[in-house]
C-alpha cells in the first residue's frame, strides 16, 4: 500500500491534540490525528474531573468553535487561605476589566463539545482507535507506522506533534530525556452540593493534609480537589459520605455552609514531568507529553493550550514545509512560560506544604502583604489568566487566517 502523505500528524486526540487539529484545519495544511481510544467519553482527558480554563484558553476554544456549546461557570473571585493561621487574599475579575478570571468546565462536557466540532470538520483525518508503533527520521519527513484494527499504514509527515499525555508513547520511542519528580501525592476529586451559593468564588486553601480547591459549578454544586498522600486518599475514599464530609469541613471550614452531599470520589497520582528538549528531528512534544504539572493552581491544560497557540502561529507563518529553525523557535518561545509555571506551582507545594508553625505565620504575613499590594496582585492575576507577556494570536481569539 502506498504511503499516506500529510503535513501534520498529531498523536493524541485529547484536549490539547484536538484543539491543535481544529486550529490547523483553518489553514491549508493537511492534518491527521491518531488516537488510541475510539470513544471520546472514555479518553483520559475527558473524564469526570473539573477543569479550570484560563481567560486566554477560553478565547482559544471560542476561536476554534468549541466554546459556544460548552457549559461553563465563570470564576469572578478567587479566595486564598490556610488552615490554622491568619492571613487571606482575594482577587476579583472586576479589578482587571475582564469578564471572568477563568471558567470551570466538566472534562466530559469539553470532550463532547470537541467531538461535535471535530465531526463538523471533514478535512481532519481522524484515525481511532489507532496508535503509532514506529517512527523513523528521514531526510525530508518523518516515516510513521500507524496500526489500527484495519492493519498498518505508513504515513509520511512533515511534522509529528505528540500530544499523547504524560505517559507519551512517542516520547518513549524517541528516547527523549525526561525529568520526573514524584510528589508522593494524589489528587482526590469529588463533586459536592453545599448549603450556600458559591457566588462564582473559587477557593484555594492550604491545610495540614495538603492543598484544597473548591471550584464553582452550576447551581449550588462545586468541584473539590484535595491533594494528599496516596494512603490517606485511599482511607478517605473508603469513608462513608457523612464521615468524608466531616473530615473535609474540618479543614475547609463553612464558607459555603454545610456540605449536603458528595459524589464521584476518585483519585489521580501526581508528579512533575519535564522534557528539557521536547524536539527531535521533525517531532515535537506539547502539553502533558512535554510537561505534566501539579494541579495546585490549575495551570496544566492551560499551559498545554498555550503550546498549541504558539505552534499554530509559527506553522501558519511557515507553511507546510517545516524546518528545524521553526521547531527551535518554538522551544525558545515556550521555554520561559514553561519554567515560570513549573517554578510557580512547585514553589507553592514547597511553601504551603511545610507544616512548621513559624513558617505558617510567615505565610500568613505573605498573604496579607500580597493582598495589600495591587501591582503584585495584578501580575499574579495576569499570570493565572494566561495573559502575561507576549501573547500568540490564538490566545487572543484570532484564528490563523486572521479571523476572530
Amino acid at each position: 500500500m502506498s504511503p499516506v502523505h500529510v503535513d501534520i500528524l498529531i498523536v493524541g486526540g485529547g484536549p490539547v491534540g484536538a484543539t491543535l487539529a481544529l486550529a490547523l484545519q483553518k489553514t491549508q495544511q493537511s492534518v491527521m490525528v491518531v488516537e488510541a481510544v475510539e470513544d471520546f467519553s472514555t479518553l483520559p482527558g475527558f473524564d469526570q474531573r473539573t477543569i479550570a480554563i484560563s481567560q486566554s484558553s477560553q478565547q482559544m476554544l471560542e476561536a476554534v468553535g468549541v466554546w459556544s456549546e460548552l457549559p461553563n461557570t465563570p470564576i469572578q473571585h478567587i479566595h486564598v487561605s490556610q488552615k490554622g493561621f491568619f492571613g487571606t487574599s482575594t482577587i476579583h475579575a472586576e479589578s482587571y476589566d475582564v469578564p471572568a478570571l477563568g471558567y470551570t468546565v466538566r472534562a466530559g462536557n469539553l470532550g463532547w463539545a470537541i467531538e461535535r466540532e471535530i465531526a463538523a470538520c471533514p478535512n481532519i483525518d481522524w484515525r481511532a482507535p489507532a496508535r503509532v508503533v514506529a517512527i523513523e527520521h528521514q531526510a525530508n519527513y518523518e516515516q510513521v507506522t500507524v496500526e489500527s484494527t484495519n492493519g498498518k499504514i505508513e504515513v509520511h509527515a512533515n511534522l509529528v506533534v505528540a500530544a499523547d499525555g504524560k505517559d507519551s508513547s512517542v516520547r518513549s520511542m524517541l528516547n527523549l530525556k525526561t525529568k520526573k519528580k514524584d510528589y508522593n501525592q494524589v489528587a482526590l476529586v469529588a463533586k459536592a452540593i453545599h448549603e450556600k451559593p458559591h457566588e462564582q468564588v473559587a477557593y484555594e486553601r492550604f491545610s495540614d493534609e495538603g492543598p484544597m480547591a473548591f471550584l464553582p459549578l452550576e447551581g449550588r454544586e462545586s468541584a473539590m480537589v484535595w491533594t494528599m498522600t496516596p494512603d490517606k486518599a485511599d482511607a478517605m475514599k473508603a469513608l462513608s459520605d457523612a464521615e468524608f464530609i466531616k473530615r473535609f469541613q474540618q479543614r475547609f471550614g463553612f464558607r459555603l455552609g454545610r456540605l449536603l452531599s458528595v459524589k464521584d470520589r476518585a483519585s489521580y497520582p501526581l508528579e512533575l514531568v519535564q522534557v528539557p528538549e521536547p524536539v527531535q528531528a521533525r517531532c515535537i512534544l506539547i502539553g502533558n507529553a512535554a510537561h505534566s504539572l501539579h494541579p495546585v493552581s490549575g495551570q496544566g491544560l492551560n499551559l498545554g493550550l498555550r503550546d498549541v497557540a504558539e505552534l499554530v502561529e509559527l506553522l501558519s507563518a511557515q507553511g507546510s514545509l517545516v524546518e528545524q529553525t521553526v521547531l527551535e523557535a518554538f522551544m525558545q518561545k515556550r521555554h520561559k512560560d514553561h519554567q515560570r509555571v513549573v517554578v510557580f506551582t512547585d514553589g507553592l507545594i514547597e511553601l504551603f506544604g511545610a507544616p512548621m508553625t513559624l513558617i505558617g505565620h510567615m505565610r500568613g504575613v505573605g498573604l496579607i502583604a500580597f493582598d495589600a499590594i495591587p501591582a503584585l496582585k495584578r501580575v499574579f492575576a495576569k499570570f493565572t489568566m494566561g495573559l502575561w507577556g507576549r501573547l500568540p494570536k490564538l490566545t487572543r481569539g484570532i484564528l490563523p487566517n486572521g479571523k476572530v
